[in-house]
């Protein structure tokens, strides 16, 4: 029995030294859900538009299930749901509070559930934290100060050819950009003083109006319309107006705004030559601008 004891004691002493490892190397290496967060950076932060610009601001704590801060670890997010989502940095350390900050973009609308991935210690912890991606809300612009009102019709201004309503310009082309839309079009044959531009995210394209007074032209004319929302189709289409009568719209022509492109429509394939009287005309949210004077322009 006696001879015995000693395979039995260290045995036992095996099975102690073991768990106290395992423990050990658990509490170092090993992140645990329960004892670890992912939240809004600041109060708010976790909730912003899906316009793929603003930013939504996310820190990770991770501690083992001591409470021991994984610090040093290198630390990655994802969203299993929501391929658009793009994090930074692509990767971080966790300092000695075993804490890292991340930022957060997407175009997709809705509640991101954010994985968190400890690639020193193999560890995934899934839906630790969300982040709310918000429909875009884009502002009406509210051009002021440098339209001029169409006269209220008379009949002593409306007589002649200016009783007439305008027939429908020629919108042939779009030039968009990061974050506006410039569009050309072939004015009315008929007598105008002005043109009246809508626009908006659907084929209506009647979410938003611009107004602007206009002379005679003998070219085409542009008309710059800025803060539009990047990653966005807008459809635009004008008509002419005179001291009388609204004319007939144009066709309606759409264009992605995001990047430096051209849309024309079938007449755009044979562009009319603007003449020397180009007339330029600025837009913005907010504010109007008339570019005074005209510019000489040839329309390719």
């Amino acid at each position: 029995m006696r001879k015995f004891l000693p395979v039995f004691v260290y045995f036992i002493l095996f099975i102690i030294s073991s768990l106290l490892f395992t423990r050990r190397s658990l509490a170092v290496n090993t992140p645990q859900a329960s004892t670890s967060a992912l939240v809004a950076t600041t109060p708010g932060s976790d909730t912003v538009q899906a316009d793929g610009v603003t930013m939504a601001s996310m820190t990770a704590t991770l501690k083992d299930f001591q409470g021991i801060p994984a610090t040093g670890d290198a630390i990655a997010l994802s969203a299993p749901s929501d391929i658009y989502a793009v994090f930074s940095p692509t990767t971080a350390i966790l300092n000695a509070q075993g804490i890292a900050t991340f930022s957060a973009v997407s175009t997709h609308v809705g509640t991101d559930a954010i994985t968190v991935t400890d690639t020193t210690a193999s560890t995934v912890l899934t839906a630790l934290g969300n982040i709310i991606f918000t429909e875009v809300q884009t502002p009406t612009p509210t051009p002021t100060g440098g339209d001029t009102p169409i006269p209220t019709p008379t009949s002593a201004v409306c007589s002649g050819s200016t009783s007439d309503p305008p027939d429908a310009p020629d919108l042939y082309a779009i030039l968009a950009s990061i974050d506006s839309a410039t569009i050309y079009f072939v004015p009315p044959k008929k007598a105008y003083t002005g043109f009246t531009i809508n626009y908006g995210l659907t084929n209506a394209a009647n979410m938003y109006a611009v107004q602007f007074t206009q002379n005679s032209s003998d070219g085409a004319i542009s008309y710059q319309i800025n803060s539009l929302t990047s990653g966005q189709t807008y459809y635009f289409r004008v008509r002419g107006n005179n001291q009388c009568a609204t004319g007939t719209w144009s066709q309606t022509v759409g264009s992605f705004i995001g990047d430096s492109s051209l849309t024309s429509t079938p007449s755009g394939s044979l562009l009319p030559d603007a003449g020397s009287n180009l007339a330029s005309i600025l837009v913005s949210v907010g504010g109007v601008s008339i570019l005074g004077g005209l510019a000489l322009i040839l329309l390719l």
